[in-house]
């Protein structure tokens, strides 16, 4: 039986290498070329009209928003300007889909949306899709590949024929995340272990789509909602459901985004000179922006003669009378809110903190910071290039109060600086203060925190550290995905779990040694 198991086992795989693998690299060729056309289609619909601006974008080899029917057949779904001010109906009367409808005491006139609000106060899906196709028509007659593709007839969805061997499917919607819809609220069942409250968490932060389709459970309904009703989507849902990483919408572990508001224009911004073709608001150019002025402002200041610019860094780091080092990193805090990445915390299992710090916690929100992360190495979009790093320090001291927490995380600074500042960095002051929050976890009792355990506290946290350093890996507390240890040299962390090591026993077999070290 086992035999016959791994002989099927090896089959399939070779099956994957062989045949799938072929079918992804065609596919992903169709793709690029179909793509390159629509993308031109769309820039033709924005010049006529600003509202149906393109979101077809390319990052990590994917396209936001294209979903691959068959091998000749595409879907481009279309992300149109936010709602504003319409209410989403979802009631479970229409299956698969659901109304937008004009906020109580809103006037139509308020709306980006104004034309297509029908008489009763509804966006209508269907005025919305009729338009788009009109203006695709135009489009695909002015547009530089007019010869190779043509709309197909006969049918309220608007779609393209490329090449006499394509189809593809350009559907408006709006992205609705950080909210459920009722009509899903069952799931997950909570008879069914799969998936786990983590998951599910991620899952309903990514949202849904709200599609201006045809949709057969809408057949033969006469009511204006009805007819005007949207269909509900949850591709992004799915993708994290089955952990696959989403274009568009996720980068590297630790980094974020900051995109123009939808119907915002550029020049509105403070900050119109960085702010990228795609709408992003670049870190990158901020930073370069800002390194040029620290660069003439050192040159005039009082403090010329003893302060000297870093050469051979994008970062801004000044070096002081020969002896320290300063970089000054621009940044915004973004208090209140707390970040989708993070939204696993704190785990269901995990009795500490209590509700009330961690309402503390959430409430400091984060900071974007203008700098390099070694997590975008290599990364080439133009999203992720103009990526802000997520940094969570004022919500870490809140939850670094209390007990001898700071005392801990103060001997172990101490022990680093004298002993643990080896060739290649391996270790920095933030890893001592991942390793206090992990240990926080282990012992969530406040009396485990009393002073009479600052012994055990701090040698549970070095032996923690050698096994981090042994395994080469040191999760961020709040960004699990986020390595620490990224990019150090294998060999100097190998080194500092064997001085660490050292540091340990000694602290351990011989408490007196910490008067000589």
């Amino acid at each position: 039986m086992i035999a016959a198991q791994a002989k099927l086992v090896y089959h399939l795989n070779k099956y994957y290498n062989e045949k799938c693998q072929a079918r992804k690299a065609a596919i992903a060729k169709t793709i690029r070329e179909v793509c390159k056309v629509v993308s031109d289609v769309l820039k033709e619909v924005e010049v006529q009209e600003p509202r149906f601006i393109s979101s077809l974008n390319e990052m990590d080899n994917r396209y936001e928003g294209l979903e691959v029917i068959s091998p000749t057949e595409f879907e481009v779904v279309l992300y149109l300007n936010q709602m504003g001010v319409f209410n989403f109906v979802d009631d479970g009367s229409l299956p698969g889909c659901a109304v937008l409808k004009l906020s109580d005491g809103r006037k139509r006139s308020m709306s980006l949306w104004v034309e297509f609000i029908t008489a009763s106060g509804y966006l209508s899906a269907r005025k919305i899709r009729s338009r788009f196709q009109t203006l695709v028509a135009q489009a695909v007659d002015k547009c530089s590949y007019r010869d190779v593709v043509k709309m197909v007839a006969d049918t309220s969805e608007v779609k393209l024929r490329i090449r006499d061997r394509y189809v593809v499917q350009i559907t408006p919607a709006f992205k609705c995340t950080g909210i459920w819809p009722r009509s899903a609220a069952h799931w997950p069942l909570p008879h069914i272990p799969w998936p786990g409250p983590n998951r599910v968490a991620e899952v309903k932060a990514e949202g849904f789509n709200l599609l201006s389709k045809e949709c057969h459970s809408l057949a033969g309904k006469q009511s204006s909602a009805e007819s005007d009703a949207w269909v509900l989507q949850f591709a992004e849902a799915e993708n994290r459901l089955w952990g696959v990483q989403l274009c568009g919408r996720r980068l590297a572990a630790g980094c974020a985004v900051l995109k123009l508001s939808d119907g915002r224009k550029r020049s509105m911004s403070l900050w119109v000179e960085f702010i990228t073709a795609s709408g992003y608001l670049s870190a990158r150019k901020i930073r370069s922006r800002f390194q040029t002025l620290v660069a003439q402002a050192v040159d005039k200041c009082s403090y010329r003669d003893v302060v000297k610019m870093v050469a051979d860094t994008s970062e801004v780091k000044l070096r002081i009378r020969d002896r320290y080092v300063v970089q000054i990193t621009p940044a915004f805090k973004c208090t209140g809110i707390w970040p989708r990445s993070a939204a696993h915390w704190p785990l269901p299992h995990i009795p500490w903190p209590g509700p009330n710090r961690v309402a503390e916690v959430k409430a400091e929100g984060f900071n974007l910071l203008s700098k390099e992360c070694h997590s975008l190495a290599g990364k080439q979009s133009s999203a992720e290039s103009d990526a802000w790093v997520l940094q969570f320090a004022e919500a870490e001291n809140r939850l670094q109060m209390g007990g001898c927490r700071k005392k801990c995380l103060s001997i172990l600074k101490t022990l680093r600086d004298r002993h643990l500042e080896l060739p290649g960095q391996p270790l920095n002051n933030y890893h001592m203060k991942t390793l206090v929050s992990y240990e926080c976890e282990k012992h969530p009792r406040e009396s485990d925190w009393d002073e009479s355990c600052l012994g055990d506290r701090l040698n549970g946290i070095l032996l923690q550290l050698i096994s981090c350093l042994q395994c080469r890996r040191c999760p961020h507390y709040f960004l699990p995905n986020l390595d620490l240890f990224q990019g150090k040299p294998h060999s100097a962390l190998e080194n500092a779990a064997k001085q660490t090591w050292r540091l340990a026993r000694e602290i351990l077999t011989n408490p007196k040694s910490l008067e000589k070290l």
